[in-house]
């Protein structure tokens, strides 16, 4: 648009030259929010759901998007699937009733019956995750999707032009030509070489974005901004030789929808390679932006992969050897990288489940910790992984930052995550699926397997993760939780109990060996019969001697009155050296001592110290089956705190059905007593509480606090 001003000087005589200035207006410029990618179904049909199944509807291809979509914001679903000689008539739908136009592609030329499409969404409401493309009802196999977003499209008849085509076998994947009409189009390209031929790579041009791909049986995307109108014609080159379908899509901008903030998963790649794959190593791609953290969550028959690939980057694991064939790594502040091929190594042959995610806006460095979790239980409907039967039960879920989960289960599939307590909407549950995907996996899409990721917002944080499952039938299940937190959170890395029922001393081996500047809390509780039997010193312990610095304090105010198992807690901060025991001595034989020991990192790496006015005792009865142990009042935020209860009974829930002590929490499995944890980013009172199981019983309880 052109906009004719006049200006007059004061006293300027008529006739005058007057000079014109033209303004234009610059059209708005697409961005982009997220790409989520998951793998093909490859020969197996997409079809009619058995009895019990309601993962997905019934011949339906279903993925969840990385992150829930933006108010305004346009969605786009690239797909593709195999069918005879014709196509099949798709739609497509989300969990937040959204439009979609979908539009036909081609098919590939070389005898595959692969089909590609393009379905699109203007003007999305919020919140929308699970996205479906269903394919009437017709089975159809090798079906895999993708799931973008953008923003700052024009909201109604967003498309400008598009085109779709399919080529004889070549490396160079350029069948597709558009001429845009108008400046700062959005251009995306979608190409998915034939069925079978496994790529060595896919690269788009320069200035386009590229997105992740698993190279095997499936498409890759990319998009750019063409900043005026004109032709468009990438060429896309395919590192192996293969007949290919190519979409070419051009999207009008306009000045609208909602830009992402915070810290969100820009990008996530579900991999899952076929149980009948003898390949012990896997390569996809999965670029990433500047300062990003990377994180890589596995699940594998027998032990997930030992090594990450990834040119000029290091990626960290502290997680290998937890239950079955989980495990993961991680990369802070990662360097961007396009088309950023990574390679994963296993010891042996298996089909394993890769999940890559993307955190933008994440912490540059960060601290993580993992947990897990594991049960023989059958006939379930759920998945709960703070469920285990002895030991404390803690959670890396931080004050502030990131939670992902991750399961192996044997013969069902999971639909939905409950979220923690304090974590509001921010957990979402992250496994595709498939109509006609059976009960009892493993399966070509994420193996039936659960997997999830939470970024906790500010507040007390509960428990951790549950799955929902499709129907009972589940033959056990294995499960990790793992958290990552910058210099503004604390979490719990580690938490571990011990018993012993005789001595003057106790000496506890760690499984997780002290590191310096991390809070290490230590819950006792000891008695001998009638007699009073007191803790008289804690230390961490090397060898069997006290090591530099690794001396406890008992926390001021929180040792109870003698009674049953009576507790005291006992923490130090910043040992400098690591330490593999906790020794402990008391001041005569015990006929039962217990210790439940936490060991808390601040992401800051700073030293803690006990907070608020002290720690605090009480004893009592029991009001009915419920026990309320002493308040402290903390004075600042990102507190961890620690309480102890004794009872003279049998607790049955430690802590209470919604006591906010809920983070971490141990029943001894002879004597009943028990300890209960709390992470907290509020100040304020905190009062702990757990359930007897006799009415009216006493109790002695011990609590403090420490930042």
């Amino acid at each position: 648009m052109r906009v004719l001003s006049v200006l007059l000087a004061a006293g300027a005589c008529f006739g005058q030259f007057v000079p014109t200035v033209f303004n234009s207006v610059v059209p708005a410029t697409p961005g982009f929010v997220s790409a989520s990618a998951s793998n093909s179904t490859t020969g197996t049909s997409v079809g009619s759901n058995p009895t019990g199944q309601t993962a997905c509807p019934t011949f339906s291809y279903c993925l969840q998007a990385s992150y829930p979509a933006l108010s305004g914001n346009l969605r786009v679903v690239p797909f593709q699937y195999a069918h005879a000689s014709t196509s099949v008539t798709a739609t497509a739908a989300d969990d937040k009733s959204n439009s979609f136009t979908v539009l036909s592609g081609s098919q590939d030329p070389s005898g595959t019956n692969l089909w590609n499409g393009i379905a699109y969404a203007p003007n999305v409401t919020a919140g929308a995750i699970k996205t479906n493309v269903t394919f009437g009802t017709t089975a159809v196999s090798n079906a895999s999707a993708q799931v973008w977003e953008f923003y700052n499209i024009a909201t109604s008849s967003p498309v400008d032009v598009d085109t779709s085509c399919s080529h004889a076998a070549t490396t160079s994947a350029n069948c597709a030509s558009i001429t845009t009409t108008a400046a700062n189009d959005l251009v995306l390209a979608q190409v998915c070489p034939a069925s079978s031929q496994v790529q060595a790579s896919i690269t788009f041009p320069g200035g386009w974005t590229q997105g992740p791909s698993n190279l095997q049986d499936d498409c890759a995307v990319g998009w750019t901004v063409a900043t005026s109108a004109g032709v468009q014609n990438p060429t896309i080159t395919l590192g192996t030789s293969s007949s290919y379908t190519e979409f070419l899509i051009a999207f009008k901008s306009a000045s609208a929808g909602t830009a992402p903030s915070g810290v969100y998963v820009s990008r996530m790649l579900g991999y899952s390679e076929p149980n009948s794959s003898s390949a012990t190593s896997f390569k996809v791609q999965f670029p990433n932006a500047s300062g990003s953290l990377l994180t890589d969550t596995n699940s594998c028959i027998s032990a997930g992969p030992t090594a990450i690939t990834d040119a000029g980057r290091t990626w960290t694991t502290t997680f290998n050897g937890s239950v079955g064939g989980l495990n993961e790594y991680y990369l802070a502040n990662a360097a961007a990288t396009s088309p950023g091929d990574l390679t994963f190594t296993v010891a042996t042959s298996q089909d394993c489940t890769f999940v890559l995610r993307e955190y933008v806006n994440a912490p540059t460095s960060v601290t993580a910790g993992r947990a897990s979790f594991s049960s023989g239980s059958s006939g379930a409907t759920s998945l709960a992984f703070d469920a285990v039967s002895s030991g404390p039960t803690w959670s890396p879920l931080p004050s502030v930052g990131i939670s992902e989960a991750v399961g192996s289960e044997g013969t069902n599939t999971a639909i939905a995550l409950t979220a923690p307590s304090g974590t509001g909407s921010n957990c979402q549950f992250d496994a595709g699926s498939f109509g006609g995907e059976p009960i009892d996996g493993p399966q070509p899409l994420w193996q039936n397997n659960p997997f999830g990721h939470c970024i906790p917002s500010a507040g007390t944080i509960g428990p951790p993760f549950t799955f929902t499952l499709s129907a009972s039938g589940s033959t056990g299940w294995t499960g990790d939780v793992v958290g990552f937190w910058g210099s503004g959170g604390i979490g719990i890395i580690d938490g571990e109990s011990d018993q012993a029922t005789s001595g003057s001393s106790l000496n506890f081996a760690l499984t997780k060996a002290s590191i310096q500047n991390n809070l290490m809390a230590v819950e006792i509780a000891q008695q001998s019969g009638s007699a009073a039997i007191s803790t008289s010193s804690v230390c961490l312990s090397s060898g069997g001697s006290c090591i530099t610095g690794g001396t406890m304090s008992k926390a001021a105010g929180a040792t109870a009155a003698t009674g049953h198992m009576t507790p005291s807690i006992w923490f130090v901060s910043a040992p400098s050296t690591a330490a593999s025991q906790i020794h402990i001595v008391f001041s005569g034989a015990v006929t039962n001592a217990e210790l439940t020991i936490y060991q808390v990192a601040k992401g800051s790496g700073s030293s803690w110290s006990q907070d608020g006015s002290g720690g605090a005792t009480n004893a009592g009865t029991c009001s009915g089956t419920t026990c309320t142990g002493p308040s402290v009042t903390t004075t600042g935020t990102n507190d961890f705190c620690l309480a102890g209860f004794g009872v003279n009974g049998s607790l049955t829930t430690a802590p209470a059905s919604g006591n906010s002590f809920s983070y971490a929490h141990t029943i001894y499995g002879n004597t009943q007593d028990g300890s209960v944890a709390l992470i907290t980013t509020t100040a304020g009172s905190k009062t702990p509480v757990v359930t007897d199981g006799t009415s009216g019983d006493t109790f002695y309880a011990a609590n403090a606090c420490f930042n």
